[in-house]
């Protein structure tokens, strides 16, 4: 299974646009979502800092650019600052105001289903975990995923697995 993160920009206007403003045609949703991943690839290439995660104590690591961050550290890091792009910038209700996070693990399967599709289940099954997926074209609009942890599969001998169903 996969714990992921999206980000989804449709046709809705931010409520700062104004309750007039008219959908976005697909040429603007597209534009905005590549504009988006040329930010995060920015980032990924060490080209702007950004802020890290929090420390286990509360504090603030400041910005830095990835490449100055540990690589051990970099996954973390890349993933908050998504969660914070998410926060911001995503459209899709039930994860924007918690920085595109997924709560559970998605299968292979799980993804190919709404709000994703099949072309999204494989590229975060081949993703490498802490890596940004896309854009990706679904009926909601477009999305970037964010790969947080590929779960190893649950190995259960046939004797647990026995008593667990008995």
């Amino acid at each position: 299974k996969w714990q992921v993160s999206g980000l989804l920009i449709d046709a809705t206007q931010p409520e700062a646009a104004g309750a007039d403003a008219k959908p976005k045609d697909e040429a603007a949703q597209k534009a905005e979502i590549d504009a988006i991943k040329t930010g995060f690839d920015t980032v990924i290439a060490g080209g702007q800092a950004i802020a890290g995660p929090k420390a286990a104590d509360g504090s603030n690591p400041g910005n830095k650019k990835l490449t100055e961050v540990p690589e051990t550290e970099r996954a973390a890091w890349l993933a908050q600052h998504f969660h914070d792009v998410a926060a911001e910038k995503s459209r899709h209700e039930l994860t924007k105001d918690i920085g595109g996070k997924f709560s559970e693990p998605r299968s292979a399967a799980d993804l190919e289903n709404a709000p994703f599709n099949k072309e999204i289940a494989t590229a975060v099954v081949a993703a490498a975990a802490g890596t940004v997926a896309g854009p990706f074209k679904t009926d909601a609009g477009y999305w970037l995923v964010f790969v947080n942890a590929k779960i190893p599969a649950k190995v259960v001998s046939l004797a647990a697995a026995t008593r667990e169903l008995a």
